[in-house]
């Protein structure tokens, strides 16, 4: 029952995402539409709370606002597929210790944030 005009697609080239479910052994796709397509989930968040369209968004960026009754899980059961974030910096010949310091306080907050969403 999603509409591609209402799906907005949260990804860093101006293509629109391809969403991916699956629920108890099933498996479903539909292409977003391409109307909204942004790498700012905050963005998307945004447009979500005014009732303007559906996005998957990671649950750092939605839990406060699911919690506050601000947006509603539309497809509860059904889980998206997997993401994939990378930490992209200069090649260097010996890693600033504070770019490696960065670099381990982000992958411990991601990991966190899987592991109990909403912390």
């Amino acid at each position: 029952d999603l509409k591609a005009p209402w799906m907005m697609s949260y990804s860093a080239s101006s293509a629109s995402e391809l969403w991916a479910f699956s629920s108890a052994g099933l498996k479903r796709s539909r292409r977003a539409g391409d109307s909204v397509v942004t790498n700012s989930g905050d963005f998307l968040l945004a447009i979500v709370k005014r009732g303007h369209g559906v996005a998957i968004l990671p649950d750092f960026i939605t839990q406060p606002a699911l919690e506050a009754g601000e947006i509603i899980e539309v497809l509860p059961g059904w889980t998206p597929s997997s993401l994939w974030l990378t930490l992209a910096y200069p090649p260097y010949t010996k890693l600033p210790p504070l770019v490696g310091l960065f670099a381990e306080h982000f992958e411990d907050y991601v990991l966190k944030s899987i592991a109990a969403p909403g912390s």
